[in-house]
């Protein structure tokens, strides 16, 4: 399961990084508590932030960018792929975002996108604590199993843990 919180989940984020076998693998974008494996080099370019925001280029646009980057750029690509390897290791993933901040709310919309489209997995946006009692874990059908196993080929090259 792969789920994405805002600032509600700060104390939670805590607490599971201070039991002895935490419950989630968390992953950190753009949160300033700082818990978990910090995954923010997955942001767009600059240069694309500056003509979205400035009415330049358009959401649709804007998002095809990003993903172009994340799977163009090899440290965007190890950081938006350790989204997806904490769920391949049966482990359940938090992501834990700036949800004060418009703009890492746009993000995370366009990555949660990314993996639907891509993978044909489901994620989740969760407001409150009590909203992880009420979600349901979506699998990848063989079209997204196919795109993870080549991702994640990628993504052991690069990490150094698989021959060239």
């Amino acid at each position: 399961m792969i789920i994405f919180g805002g600032n509600n989940f700060n104390e939670f984020v805590y607490q599971d990084a201070m039991l002895e076998s935490p419950l989630w693998y968390k992953l950190n974008f753009y949160n300033i508590m700082d818990i978990g494996l910090n995954i923010s080099n997955a942001s767009p370019t600059r240069e694309s932030v500056w003509a979205y925001h400035r009415g330049m280029i358009s959401r649709e646009i804007f998002s095809q960018e990003y993903a172009r980057f994340i799977f163009e750029n090899d440290i965007a690509f190890i950081s938006f792929m350790e989204i997806l390897m904490g769920e391949y290791y049966d482990v359940d993933v938090f992501v834990h975002y700036d949800d004060s901040n418009p703009i890492v709310c746009e993000y995370i919309e366009i990555l949660i996108g990314i993996i639907r489209e891509r993978y044909h997995k489901l994620c989740s946006i969760v407001n409150e604590v009590s909203d992880l009692n009420w979600l349901e874990d979506s699998m990848m059908d063989d079209y997204g199993n196919h795109m993870f196993d080549m991702d994640r080929m990628r993504y052991l090259r690069l990490k150094g843990m698989m021959p060239v």
